[in-house]
């Protein structure tokens, strides 16, 4: 039995005004905080600790987060039709000078090879 979830498309989470982004940045990443956030592009679920892409999303009057695995979001970017929806660069990620040096290696293979 499967447990319902409570996950970024639930407006009292992960919901951010438009005010709130300084950055300017709609990606940003982490490691997963728990097993529940689901992956928008595979649809299963990204595991605890694992690193995942999140993209803030117009919902709404707020922004919610929709989250990735690292290798599924830049398979979305695929399928994109604006420039401003894809990384282009490590700067673009709100989060990436929290990394390990082998994870923003990682994140920049990934870049590169998206570009390819």
């Amino acid at each position: 039995e499967e447990v319902p979830e409570t996950g970024p498309a639930s407006p009292s989470l992960n919901t951010k005004s438009s005010d709130d982004i300084s950055s300017g940045n709609v990606f940003s990443i982490e490691r997963a905080k728990s097993g529940r956030s689901t992956c928008k592009e595979c649809k299963k679920k990204v595991q605890e600790n694992l690193l995942r892409i999140g993209k803030l999303t117009p919902f709404k009057n707020k922004f919610i987060t929709h989250f990735f695995h690292v290798e599924c979001a830049f398979e979305s970017f695929k399928r994109a039709r604006l420039k401003g929806n894809v990384i282009t660069e490590i700067g673009d990620i709100d989060g990436a000078e929290n990394l390990q040096d082998n994870e923003v290696q990682f994140v920049i293979d990934a870049i590169e090879k998206y570009k390819a």
